[in-house]
């Protein structure tokens, strides 16, 4: 078990890996420079810099990315300041039953609504370009989902086991 109570991110970083501070009990502060863009699946999971974030607010944004919505509960209006939906920002949310995202979101990441099992409804606007791949998958209650034009790539088993989803 890591044992990390301040952190600061120095550099020009521009990514922290899936699972980087998993389960890092003890990190209370993080101090993350602006041009980081890319946080990875699960990185602070398990933190008490998590946890007080999420006390704060139920959606953690982080430099544009929404990094974790997972105590989010029924409809969720996602803010413009968001411009990314992080890796499994919504993992396991079962709470979640519809979420609006808007314009100023480009990209959805992969996992990120992975297994939200009460999710029926997502509106996906046309700057979305990219859909990474298991974002939606799991997602049984899920009954209508339009693809805007703008949508330049689906990633594999972005929609798998999908059950309600209809043609």
């Amino acid at each position: 078990m890591h044992k990390f109570k301040n952190n600061k991110i120095t550099g020009r970083r521009k990514k922290i890996g899936a699972y980087a501070f998993y389960a890092c009990t003890d990190l209370k502060n993080v101090k993350i420079p602006k041009s980081l863009s890319d946080i990875g699946l699960l990185s602070f999971s398990g933190t008490n810099w998590l946890k007080n974030k999420q006390a704060e607010n139920p959606l953690v944004i982080v430099n544009g990315i929404l990094i974790d919505g997972m105590y989010c509960k029924g409809n969720v209006t996602i803010p413009k300041s968001v411009k990314t939906i992080g890796a499994g920002a919504f993992y396991r949310c079962s709470n979640l039953k519809s979420v609006k995202i808007p314009k100023s979101v480009n990209s959805i990441c992969g996992g990120a609504f992975f297994d939200c099992i009460g999710l029926e409804t997502i509106i996906i606007p046309n700057s979305i370009k990219s859909i990474g791949k298991t974002a939606f998958s799991n997602c049984t209650s899920l009954k209508k989902v339009k693809i805007p034009k703008g949508v330049k790539t689906i990633c594999n088993e972005a929609f798998a086991n999908c059950q309600s989803l209809k043609r």
